[in-house]
């Protein structure tokens, strides 16, 4: 599971590399990086409540996740949707 954490910050950091000169579409660059640096924060904190046999933090851990991961659909569709009318 680190190691998806891991792939959750790299990807954050190349999101936020990328040169994008649309106003709307540098938004959801930063959100999505944000998104992903989250996971990654989230997914550290999970295992390591995990190892602590701390349990409800590794539910409120998972729950974060989930809620990271309704987000990023929300962000996609809006993307695409913004895509196709420009």
């Amino acid at each position: 599971m680190l190691q998806v954490a891991d792939i959750f910050e790299e990807t954050s950091q190349q999101m936020k590399k990328l040169k994008i000169e649309d106003e709307k579409l540098q938004e959801y660059q930063m959100g999505f990086a944000d998104i992903y640096q989250g996971n990654a924060d989230t997914t550290r904190q999970f295992v390591a409540a995990l190892n602590d046999k701390d349990i409800d933090t590794a539910k409120l851990m998972q729950q974060q996740v989930q809620q990271l991961g309704k987000k990023e659909q929300e962000f996609g569709a809006k993307m695409k949707d913004y895509c196709q009318d420009n």
